[in-house]
C-alpha cells in the first residue's frame, strides 16, 4: 500500500508522518501554495509534485498497490480537488494503477463529492479522524485512539470498509461506519464538543476578566477548572461528572448568576440561558433533586431576555435647566430629567433623579408628578430588581404581541403599533406625596420611566412639584 496526499496542510501532513512511521510509505503529496509546499517538505523530507497531474505520472512510474489518495484539502476546495484527481486519473490504461482509492477526510461533506473519482474507476471512501489537529508534531499521536468515521462511497463496499479497517489499525484508531443521512448531525455533534468549547472558553475568558482577573492571567487561572472537568467526564461520563449550583438545585446563585450577567455582559446572558437548559437535561438523569426544584430551575432558564440592554442598571438621568417656579401659599416647581432609552421594554429607574429634585427644591410636603410628553413611554412604580422587570416585560409580551396586525402599522408603516397601546395601558404620569421632603415611597417602590418604542429614544420627562416649605 501506498499514499499519496492531496492537500499537505495540518491534518494531511500529520496523517502522512502517522502512516510513514507505520510503515506505509508516502509516494507523493501536493500542496495548493509554494509556502505550504515548502512547510511540507521540511516536515516530510521529500520534495512535492508540482500539481495533480504530476502527482499521478509519478506514481505511475512507482505502482504501489493499492493505493490511496487522501484529500485533506478544505471543503470549499473539495469539488474542484475531486473532479482535478479524477481527470488525471482517467488516462491512465487500465490496470496502470491495480487499485486506486480516494478518501476525503471531511466531517461534514458528503462522500458523493467524489463520484467523479467513482466513475474514473476509483474506490471511494470518507475517512473523517474526530480529532482537532493545529500542530502537525503532535499529529501522530492525536491520531492515536482517535475515533474515525467511515463512509464508503458505495454502501455496503467491503473494499473501502476493510481499507479504511487497515488505516485506522496502521494509525492505531478506532473506526465506525457512520452512514451517509447521519452525516450532518454527526457533525454538530463534533461542533459542539470542539469548536464550540473553545468559543464557550473564550466567553468564560472574557468574563473572569471583566470580574478583575488581568487578561494575560484569565486563562491560565481557569485552564485546570476545564482539564478537571474533562477528567471526570472520561472517568465518570457526563452524568456523574457534573458539578455546579445546577446540580445541587442552588436558585440563589443561579439568580445571582443571571442578575452579573444583566448587569456586567448582558451578550452571554442567552449563552448562559441556553445552556443551563442542557444541563437540566443530565440533572433530571442523575435523578438527585425533586421536580419541584428543577421546574423552579428551568422556570429561571427560561425566562424572557433582557431586551437589550441590563434592565437594572443605573441610566444616567441628567437635571434639566433652572425650574421655573411660581410662589405663594403654594409653591408649583417645574423641572425636567432627560435621558437615553433602547425602546422595546426598556426600564429606566427615576428615583434617584426625583429625590434630588426634591431636595434641591427645598420643600417640605407636598405632591410630585411625573409626565412622560409622547405617546410610547409611561411612567408607573415598581420593585426595580431584575427579575420583576423581566416579569413586567413579558407581561406586555403576552396581552399585546408586537406582531399583531395593528391598525396603525397599517397606516403609518412605523412598526409600532404596539408601542402605543402598551403607552397606553400602563399611562403617562404618576403623582408621589412628599412630606418631610421625602418622597413617601415604600421601600423597595421605585418610580421608572418605561420606553416601549421600537427603537432607541431620547427622553425628556416632566417633573413637577406642588407644595410648601417648612415654617
Amino acid at each position: 500500500m501506498g499514499v499519496a496526499i492531496v492537500g499537505a496542510g495540518r491534518l494531511g501532513t500529520s496523517l502522512a508522518l502517522a502512516l510513514t512511521r507505520a510503515h506505509i510509505p508516502l509516494v507523493g503529496f501536493v500542496t495548493r501554495t509554494p509556502a505550504g509546499k515548502a512547510r511540507a517538505e521540511a516536515q516530510l523530507g521529500m520534495a512535492g509534485a508540482g500539481d495533480l497531474p504530476s502527482l499521478v505520472a509519478a506514481i505511475h512510474a512507482r505502482p504501489y498497490s493499492p493505493i490511496v489518495f487522501f484529500l485533506t484539502v478544505p471543503d470549499g476546495a473539495l469539488p474542484a480537488a475531486a473532479r482535478e484527481l479524477a481527470a488525471a486519473l482517467g488516462p491512465l490504461e487500465a490496470g496502470s494503477l491495480s487499485t486506486v482509492y480516494v478518501a476525503h477526510t471531511s466531517g461534514a461533506t458528503s462522500v458523493e463529492v467524489l463520484a467523479s473519482c467513482a466513475e474514473a474507476g476509483a474506490a471511494t471512501l470518507a475517512f473523517h479522524p474526530l480529532q482537532t489537529f493545529s500542530d502537525p508534531a503532535t499529529g501522530p499521536e492525536r491520531l492515536r485512539a482517535a475515533t474515525v468515521a467511515v463512509t464508503p462511497g458505495e454502501p455496503g463496499d467491503l473494499r473501502a470498509w476493510e481499507l479504511a479497517l487497515q488505516l485506522a489499525a496502521a494509525l492505531g484508531a478506532r473506526p465506525f461506519l457512520l452512514r451517509e443521512e447521519d452525516r450532518p448531525l454527526y457533525h454538530a455533534a463534533a461542533v459542539l464538543a470542539s469548536n464550540y468549547l473553545v468559543a464557550l472558553e473564550h466567553a468564560a475568558e472574557t468574563l473572569f476578566h471583566k470580574a478583575g482577573l488581568p487578561a494575560g492571567r484569565a486563562l491560565p487561572a481557569f485552564l485546570p477548572l476545564v482539564q478537571g472537568a474533562v477528567d471526570n467526564i472520561a472517568r465518570q461520563g457526563t452524568a456523574a461528572a457534573l458539578t455546579g449550583p445546577l446540580s445541587r438545585g442552588d436558585l440563589a446563585t443561579i439568580r445571582a448568576h443571571l442578575d452579573a450577567l444583566t448587569r456586567s455582559a448582558p451578550e452571554y446572558l442567552a449563552l448562559y440561558q441556553t445552556l443551563g437548559l442542557a444541563t437540566l437535561d443530565l440533572v433530571k438523569e442523575r435523578n438527585d433533586l425533586p421536580p419541584a426544584s428543577i421546574e423552579s430551575m428551568e422556570a429561571l432558564m427560561s425566562s424572557p431576555l433582557p431586551f437589550a440592554v441590563p434592565r437594572n442598571r443605573e441610566t444616567p438621568v441628567h437635571l434639566g435647566p433652572a425650574p421655573t417656579t411660581v410662589e405663594g401659599s403654594l409653591t408649583v416647581s417645574t423641572q425636567h430629567l432627560t435621558f437615553s432609552t433602547q425602546g422595546e421594554g426598556d426600564v429606566v429607574n427615576l428615583t434617584h433623579g426625583l429625590n434630588r429634585i426634591l431636595r434641591d427644591s427645598g420643600l417640605d410636603s407636598g405632591t410630585l408628578t411625573v409626565f412622560a410628553p409622547g405617546a410610547t413611554g409611561a411612567v408607573t412604580t415598581l420593585e426595580f430588581e431584575p427579575g420583576v422587570v423581566r416579569d413586567f416585560q413579558r407581561l406586555f409580551d403576552q396581552i399585546t404581541p408586537a406582531d399583531q396586525p395593528y391598525r396603525h402599522n397599517l397606516l403609518l408603516q412605523d412598526g409600532n403599533g404596539h408601542s402605543h397601546v402598551r403607552a397606553g395601558l400602563v399611562g403617562p404620569s404618576i403623582v408621589v406625596p412628599f412630606t418631610g421632603a421625602r418622597l413617601t415611597l415604600g421601600t423597595w417602590q421605585e418610580v421608572v420611566f418605561v420606553c416601549f418604542d421600537n427603537r432607541p429614544r431620547e427622553r425628556k420627562i416632566v417633573v413637577q412639584l406642588s407644595g410648601v416649605k417648612q415654617g
